[in-house]
C-alpha cells in the first residue's frame, strides 16, 4: 500500500515539475521578444508583468 502512494506522489511531482519547466520556457521566449523589441519603453516592468501573468496560459 505504501509503495503505491509513493509512486503516485512521484508521478504528481514529475508532472508538476514538467509544467513548471514548460512555463519557464514560455516566459523565457516572451522575455526575449520584449528585449528584442525596440519600441518597448519600460522593459523591466513588462518582464515582471510576464513573470506573474499565469492567467494567459489557463484561459
Amino acid at each position: 500500500m505504501a509503495k503505491t502512494k509513493n509512486n503516485d506522489v512521484s508521478v504528481v511531482g514529475l508532472i508538476t515539475l514538467l509544467l513548471f519547466v514548460a512555463h519557464l520556457v514560455i516566459i523565457a521566449g516572451d522575455v526575449q521578444t520584449i528585449i528584442d523589441d525596440p519600441s518597448k519603453e519600460n522593459k523591466p516592468a513588462e518582464v515582471l508583468k510576464l513573470a506573474f501573468d499565469f492567467t494567459r496560459y489557463f484561459g
